[in-house]
């Protein structure tokens, strides 16, 4: 719509600058996308992926469906309060940094053929094994470090 004003003369209205919001992608939903799967969604499964993120995000119980979240994407569809939150959290999650903490160094053997860097960050307590050996375990529910150890458990089991 051309505009009735003659030159030189500013305009009071913000309507000849608007833009349509639906022609728009919403630029931190891609954001959140790109982050999460490393490229922009371009399949049904990639929204699918990215609803169900965006409800684990605001600990919704059902994930989002995936037509919604393209729809969404595409500007057919407004963004909604608890997505734009969704959006949000998901974002910072992703984006966030390890949280500083107060690291001490202490001498860790490991077995030869292993490779540790040095420096290196261990996330979890040591477990001590039945034969008194302190260990990092590699599974959750890891309680011996060798074979010979789960047997000695074994047997002492059998003992009582």
């Amino acid at each position: 719509m051309p505009s009735k004003l003659r030159p030189g003369e500013a305009s009071t209205g913000l309507d000849e600058f608007y833009i349509p919001s639906h022609n728009l992608t919403p630029i931190r939903l891609e954001r959140a996308a790109y982050l999460l799967l490393g490229r922009f969604p371009d399949s049904r499964r990639d929204f699918e992926a990215l609803g169900s993120r965006l409800a684990k995000a605001i600990k919704r119980r059902k994930s989002y469906d995936a037509y919604y979240i393209r729809s969404i994407w595409r500007g057919q569809n407004p963004m909604t309060q608890p997505v734009s939150k969704a959006i949000d959290n998901l974002t910072s999650e992703l984006m966030a940094e390890p949280p500083e903490a107060d690291y001490r160094k202490v001498t860790v053997f490991v077995p030869n053929g292993v490779h540790v860097p040095e420096e290196t960050v261990i996330l979890r307590e040591a477990v001590t094994c039945i034969c008194g050996t302190s260990f990092i375990p590699t599974i959750w529910n890891q309680i011996n470090h060798t074979r010979a150890c789960a047997f000695m458990r074994m047997k002492m089991r059998r003992r009582k």
